[in-house]
Formats: structure tokens, sequence, C-alpha cells
């Protein structure tokens, strides 16, 4: 971990940005994002949050047929070795292996609940307007190791949408479909085929969900309840969720196919292009250049295998894209899923060698393409980084980005402290703000979020600390010098 000075070129593609936004009369740089504005307060001009649960996103109706889609579920699926405390008190039940080709709402017999491919809608009434204005939109994705034991009704992502739209984002919680087989050998968890396309099949969700978006908002979707500014939105997501957040960011088609290596047929050939056409969404939207930021807590970061420890091969990978959003992180220095140290043997990904877990033709929707087969003979198949590689590669970049470590989380945010039974109990997972709960430190999250969005969008990024190792971040507005932290100070040996 190392800090870096900024450069010329990083202010001037800055002042570029928001030159080109402004013409395009799409910043509201004397308003919404105005530098004297205080995101870590709710805004005083949104009068009521409203939420709008499970709108549709899949092409067509929903319960009917959609061509090319298939959606699967394994009754061997016994959840993901995710840390989110929502997921440890939800039960998975038992179901039969089973695949359709429809995604039914709940009035059918659904294979995936009550239907996969909805989205809640957190919008704000913003007072003395007569309609709605144009707002930044963020688009959330829950965690849950890609599992049917996951959903996205979770109270930590509520929250934060919540406190999102009380500051004036339109905040979309995206649900995706998900169904994995894990092989778990010992001494060390194998990556499965159907982890990889349960993967792949999320990512193409996403994409959707934001094309949809996109559409609807031309077309007046809900009499226009809440409208959305398509050149400004960002990205969201915990552990599994914060992978699909930087997959959507930072990959392009070339990009997706080398972080899913098979044996035969591509993973698009066997289950679609990324941006497959099963969506409301036309697949001639385009949505990345309008992605102005990203927040990942926890998440992973695919790679190719041969950049394993590697920082400047892991930079190369994405040099060549045209453009590389602003990315705030947050993680655990423990993290037990998606390791920190990037030299770390745990980043390397082994894929199984079980005929069961490495191969797989159930549910895909080009079966004359089947399988879909990962190279168990490869010492690894994959690297497997975190938030912290991402975090080190856009700082070669010179691309803003902002990294916060807690020396005691592993993977997620603690339960809450039960003070019933532990009455001295302290809450840990606080990232060096003294706060007590999971519920306080996401809102921590969201307004450091706001904080670096307002910066990065007024061309004014952080030019101090960007690396807080649990230290509390007191930097407000478009302040670039706050230095409250040391991009130096380590987790001590202890922790």
């Amino acid at each position: 971990m190392r800090k870096r000075s900024p450069n010329l070129l990083q202010l001037l593609f800055f002042i570029f940005c928001v030159f080109i936004l402004s013409a395009t009369g799409r910043l509201p740089a004397q308003s919404f994002w105005a530098c004297s504005r205080d995101f870590l307060a709710r805004s005083p001009n949104v009068s009521a949050v409203t939420p709008k649960y499970n709108e549709y996103y899949g092409k067509g109706m929903s319960g009917q047929p959609i061509p090319h889609f298939k959606d699967v579920v394994y009754s061997l699926d016994g959840g993901s070795q995710d840390g989110d405390f929502d997921l440890q008190n939800h039960s998975c039940p038992t179901r039969a292996d089973n695949c359709a080709n429809n995604d039914a709402d709940g009035t059918l017999n659904s294979i995936n609940y009550d239907g996969t491919l909805k989205y809640d809608v957190y919008y704000p009434t913003i007072s003395n307007t007569s309609s709605p204005p144009m707002l930044p939109a963020i688009f959330f994705f829950h965690p849950g190791g890609f599992s049917d034991c996951s959903y996205k009704d979770l109270s930590g992502i509520k929250n934060m949408c919540t406190e999102f739209a009380w500051r004036g984002f339109v905040c979309f919680n995206v649900e995706y479909r998900r169904g994995i087989l894990q092989d778990l050998s010992i001494p060390m968890n194998k990556t499965t085929a159907q982890q990889e396309m349960a993967i792949y099949r999320a990512c193409q969700d996403a994409r959707g969900a934001i094309r949809t978006v996109f559409q609807r908002q031309d077309e007046g979707w809900d009499n226009n309840l809440y409208q959305i500014d398509k050149s400004q939105i960002f990205l969201a997501g915990m552990s599994a969720g914060g992978l699909i957040a930087m997959n959507l960011a930072y990959y392009d088609p070339a990009e997706v196919a080398q972080v899913f290596p098979t044996t035969g047929n591509s993973a698009a050939q066997i289950l679609g292009d990324i941006d497959a056409d099963l969506y409301y969404g036309s697949v001639t939207i385009p949505f990345q250049s309008s992605i102005k930021g990203v927040l990942d807590m926890w998440g992973g970061l695919p790679l190719p295998a041969n950049t394993f420890g590697n920082v400047t091969s892991q930079t190369s990978f994405f040099s060549s894209n045209s453009y590389n959003p602003p990315l705030i992180a947050f993680a655990g220095f423990h993290d037990n899923v998606f390791w920190l140290d990037p030299t770390s043997g745990l980043q390397k990904v082994h894929f199984s060698t079980n005929s069961i877990y490495n191969s797989e033709s159930t549910c895909v929707p080009n079966i004359s393409a089947a399988p879909y087969s990962v190279d168990a003979s490869l010492s690894f198949g994959l690297t497997m980084g975190s938030t912290l590689n991402m975090y080190e590669i856009l700082q070669n970049l010179n691309v803003p980005s902002e990294m916060y470590i807690d020396c005691q989380m592993k993977h997620g945010l603690d339960k809450p402290c039960d003070l019933d039974k532990d009455p001295d109990c302290i809450y840990q997972s606080e990232f060096g703000t003294g706060l007590g709960s999971p519920t306080a430190v996401q809102v921590y999250m969201v307004q450091r979020a706001c904080v670096f969005f307002q910066g990065c969008v007024n061309g004014k990024p952080n030019l101090g600390t960007t690396e807080f190792i649990e230290c509390e971040n007191k930097r407000v507005a478009c302040d670039q010098h706050y230095t409250g932290c040391s991009d130096s100070q380590p987790c001590p040996p202890s922790q």
C-alpha cells in the first residue's frame, strides 16, 4: 500500500469531464453537486423518500417465456460463505433441480422465489418543484455468493438506498439470477463451472437492468414519478454485488472473455453475449460512459491468471479502456473470501477436478455449444483480486480512488452487538469511526461515497490521503487537502 501524488494529466482529465458534462446541460454544478453542499447531512430539499418494489425488467411480460433465457436451481445449492449478517439470518428452502425459460412473478409458480428480473427503486420527492427534476441514479447489487439462498431484500441495502435517496439520488436495488454448485474439497474450496456461469448470468442481468431503466426514462415510465440524469449514474455493490459493479464499470466484452476462461466454446457462445437481448431495455443502449463512480464494499475482481501478484500487469489489463470511473472502496483486513494481499496465494483460483463440477450442460441457452467447461489441468485458472487490487490499479492509472480498511473486519460488517448477552460489547467493523452499529456504518459509507463523488464530478479529486486504514475520513465537500489520516499507516500486526 503506497501513496501516489496526482499529476497534471489527472487534473486536466477531470476538468475536461466537467466541461463536457456542463456543455450537455446535464451537470447541475450550481445545485446538486455544488461544492457548498453538505452531503454528510440529508438534503433539506428532499421532503420524502418513496420505495417502489419489484419493477420487472425482463423482456416481454412477467411470467411469459423469454427467448434464450434460462434460470437454474440446484437442489444442492447450500448457500454462500458471504459474511453479511443479513444473509446469516436467512434460511434457504429445499428445492429440486430445475430449469426455466421464463421468469415468473409472484402469481405464478416461480423456481426462484417470486421471480428474479426485478428491481426496487427508492426515489426522493424534491420540495418546491412542479415536476420531478433529473437526478443522479445509483444502481445497487446485493451480496450472497451468487447463491439462490441470497436475495435483494436485505436491511443494509434498504438502509443505504434510503440514505442515498434522502441526499437526492434515485437508487435502484437490482435482483439478478443466482444458482451455484460448490466443490468443498479439502484442503481448499475449488471453483466450479456452475459458479462461473452464475457470475456471468448475473453480469448479463445487471447490464440489462440499467439499459431497461434508461429506456423507461425515455418512455415516461411510472408516469414520471422520478427522472434520472442518464449522463450521471453510479454503481454500488457488496461482496458478489461489488464484483458485478466492477465488471460493469471496468470490463469491455473482450476483457469479460478473458476472465471467463473455458475449454471449447466461449462463455458468450454458450450463455449468450454479455449484453444479452433478454431485457426490456434494448441492447443498443450504451451506459458505461455514463458511470461517474463506483462504490465497492468487500467485492471481488476477476483477473487473468498471468497477472497474479503483479500490479503492473493488472494495470495493463485495464489501461486500454477508453474510460475507467473513480472508485471508493471498503474492505476488512481479514477478509477470507476476497483476500486483500495481492501476493497471497489465496488469490489464485483453482478449478475443480471433479467432473460434476468442472463441466455443465444443464440449463444453458445454446445447448449445441455446451458444455461450459473449466480447465482443471491448470495450476490455477484465474486471479481473484479484491477491491484493494482495483484501488492500486486505478492509482497507477491516475484515476481518483479511495480505499477504507477496517483492521478487525473479515468479509462484511459484523452483526450488531447483543447488549443483553454482552453488555460490554464494542462494535468492531467501524473503519476507525467509533460508530456502534452496522446501520451507522452504512450511513457513513453513503456519506463518504457522496462526498467522494462530489469532488470527482467537480474536478476536485482528493489530493491528500486516499487510503484510510482504521481511520475516520472527515473530509467535507470539495476540500482537496484533507490530511487527518496517513496512507502509510498499516494495520497493527496483532490485528
